[in-house]
């Protein structure tokens, strides 16, 4: 090899040498490049998968909640019900006890019957023992009646479904109120006032039952104790309906946790219990278990409900609404699969996707994408009234503050109505519940069709609604809000029957640029609405501070421009 050849070799060599470096070191550099990249698609594919399970049990959550809100409000109806036709017995007894005979007082008592088939029965104890009571059973109505004068009478009618006496038979029965827990609950509880009992065996089935009883009073003087019982049969198919999905179910128990109602494949149960043993079953004897130890209460301390997930079943325990009176418990019970279907499939395929290739990540993704969908539209149904399609109180108050948050930054104002129905409860009890809600459906779509797609109209509860609107132009507040409430009345007043005995009160809010907060508000408006009740229902009034109201004719409010 010549010097230049062996010179021409080394260089050559040395380039060699210079280049597998390098090389070596691209290879490395793209392998982990390559291994960061199947990393993170792993990593997001795992993360992602996590993230959905989480959502996924939010979403049950929140699914559950909706159920049990959609139950209470059920369950709660029923129980109106009941009260309704106590208050009303009690009260005509109290201002026509001296002229009403036992002949009127059964007809009363079967007319309200017949407006309020959730009651199984409804009946009146006297202080000396004499008893009347009216029960529906088919195909009519049957009527006991026991007197004391001058001897114990006791009489049995049998009336058609118009109440025309087919029969009457004398008999024996040693039945008396004054020792039953309805009549001792009525007759000590506040004046005026109606109570519900504990739940209790009724002496001719020996189910459990629990009353609504109130004490009739004349001049501080006991004249009647009425009571009536919830038609267990009907509330059980309540329960029945659970929008969930077969093997979800749902109990109202009392505090002690005995059982007042439970779905109807527990009607046999819960009878034969009652003859062998001559209690109210509690819920451990049906086989509920006691794990109220291992849910997590909702929200801060006081807070009416409770949820969590023991074994693969999803339970709620929630206390009824406040304002219903009623200490019962609501009880519910889903298997996690049938709050978010598809979750099982989503952790198996978490399984394979770390030993897979992307293929089987974007598989993931998918079936993460057909399980969330589902989801979030029960989310979103979670966040809309149920009869009228409106927004609910949750929605409104985030909706709400977000609205007036953005009006704040542009310098807009704000304009907060609420509307409230006057003689709803008369509607209900002349025409039944359900042209009462026929009235809600009505004023919801009303009130969709008076404001705007970008405007909030919401459904707060019973026979409250809002509207919430902002403006840029220069507007006659007084004749917007006219125009909202005069249009509900119309369209009550046309498409439901005796919607023109209902009439429609509005109080409106105006946020111009003090930033006020949704809460102010709302008081702002109910104070206006309330004040403006004592002077004339039926027509507009608005906030001029104090809780004063602003009659229509007295001031026209515009937003300056």
């Amino acid at each position: 090899m010549t010097p230049r050849s062996a010179a021409r070799f080394a260089a050559l060599a040395r380039q060699e040498q210079g280049l597998q470096p390098r090389a070596t070191k691209g290879f490395v550099v793209a392998a982990v490049i390559v291994v960061t990249i199947l990393a993170t698609q792993f990593g997001a594919a795992i993360f992602g998968a996590l993230v959905g399970v989480r959502e996924s049990d939010n979403a049950a959550r929140d699914t559950f909640a909706y159920v049990g809100d959609i139950t209470a409000e059920r369950v709660g109806r029923h129980a109106e019900s009941v009260t309704d036709v106590v208050d009303g017995t009690a009260v005509s007894l109290e201002h026509r006890a001296e002229q009403m005979s036992l002949d009127r007082l059964a007809q009363e008592m079967y007319q309200r019957l017949l407006r309020e088939p959730e009651v199984r029965a409804l009946y009146v104890g006297f202080p000396d023992g004499g008893y009347l009571e009216v029960r529906a059973e088919a195909p009519g109505y049957i009527q006991e009646r026991i007197t004391m004068t001058p001897d114990r009478v006791v009489l049995e009618y049998r009336h058609d479904s118009s109440f025309a006496v087919l029969e009457v038979a004398e008999g024996v029965n040693e039945y008396d109120p004054r020792v039953r827990p309805w009549y001792a609950t009525g007759a000590s509880a506040p004046v005026s006032r109606t109570v519900w009992t504990e739940p209790f065996l009724l002496v001719d089935t020996q189910v459990p039952a629990a009353s609504a009883t109130r004490a009739a009073r004349k001049d501080g003087e006991l004249i009647a104790v009425v009571g009536a019982d919830i038609s267990l049969a009907t509330l059980a198919t309540v329960l029945d309906q659970l929008p969930v999905g077969e093997g979800a179910q749902a109990f109202v128990l009392a505090p002690n946790r005995a059982v007042i109602a439970a779905p109807s494949q527990y009607s046999a149960q819960i009878a034969s219990f009652s003859l062998q043993t001559n209690q109210v079953p509690l819920a451990s004897d049906l086989g509920i278990a006691d794990d109220i130890a291992e849910l997590t209460w909702n929200g801060e301390a006081g807070a009416n409900q409770a949820f969590g997930l023991v074994g693969s079943r999803y339970i709620l325990e929630r206390t009824m609404p406040p304002h219903e009176g009623l200490d019962w418990t609501l009880r519910l019970e889903a298997d996690q699969q049938q709050l978010s279907p598809g979750l099982e499939r989503v952790q198996v395929t978490m399984a394979w996707v770390t030993g897979l290739s992307m293929v089987l990540v974007l598989i993931a993704a998918a079936l993460l994408y057909r399980i969330w969908q589902p989801l979030a539209q029960l989310r979103l149904r979670a966040s809309t009234d149920a009869l009228t399609g409106l927004s609910n109180r949750h929605d409104l108050e985030r909706r709400g503050t977000r609205l007036l948050h953005s009006a704040q930054r542009s310098h807009e104002p704000v304009l907060l109505v609420t509307i409230d129905l006057d003689n709803f409860k008369a509607l209900n009890d002349v025409y039944g519940h359900h042209v009462g809600d026929r009235a809600l459906v009505v004023t919801g779509q009303a009130l969709l069709s008076s404001v705007r797609s970008r405007d909030i109209a919401a459904r707060i509860g019973g026979d409250e609604f809002v509207v919430i609107q902002r403006f840029s132009d220069r507007i006659d507040v007084q004749r917007v809000v006219e125009r909202i409430r005069s249009e509900v009345s119309d369209q009550l007043t046309e498409r439901v029957t005796g919607g023109a005995d209902v009439g429609v009160t509005a109080g409106y809010s105006v946020s111009y640029f003090d930033q006020k907060s949704l809460i102010t508000m709302l008081s702002e408006a109910d104070a206006a609405l309330v004040a403006g009740k004592r002077v004339a229902k039926g027509t507009t009034y608005g906030y001029a501070g104090a809780a004063e109201a602003v009659h229509p004719t007295d001031e026209r409010r515009t937003i300056p421009s």
